[in-house]
C-alpha cells in the first residue's frame, strides 16, 4: 500500500499533466469463493472481502485509489486480474508445448 500511496501523491502533485492512474488489483480482494462474494452497491461491483494479508493490502490500495480519485479529482482506473488455472492434461491435446 505504501508504494501505491507514494505514486498517488506524485500524481496529485503533477496534476493536470497526469492523464490516468491505472491501478492493477486482484480478484482475491473479493474473497476466496463465490459464496464469499456478496454483491455490493459501489459502482455495480462486489464488496471487498479479503481473506489473507496479500489481498487485504490490495483491497486497501484499491480503496486508497478510489479515495484519491474522489478527493483530488484524479483520473483513476482500477482493473482486476483474474488467474484462471486449467489442468495440463486438458491442454495437452490442443497445446502440447504449454504444459511441461
Amino acid at each position: 500500500m505504501q508504494g501505491t500511496h507514494v505514486l498517488l501523491e506524485a500524481c496529485k502533485g503533477a496534476r493536470p499533466t497526469v492523464r490516468r492512474f491505472i491501478h492493477v488489483s486482484t480478484d482475491k480482494v473479493y474473497g476466496e469463493t463465490e459464496a464469499d462474494a456478496i454483491v455490493g452497491n459501489h459502482e455495480g461491483s462486489q464488496l471487498l472481502l479479503p481473506t489473507n494479508p496479500y489481498s487485504a493490502t490490495k483491497a486497501g490500495a484499491e480503496m486508497l485509489v478510489m479515495a484519491y480519485g474522489r478527493s483530488y479529482d484524479l483520473p483513476v482506473v482500477t482493473t482486476c486480474v483474474i488467474v484462471c488455472m486449467v489442468q495440463c492434461s486438458s491442454l495437452r491435446s490442443s497445446s502440447p508445448s504449454s504444459c511441461s
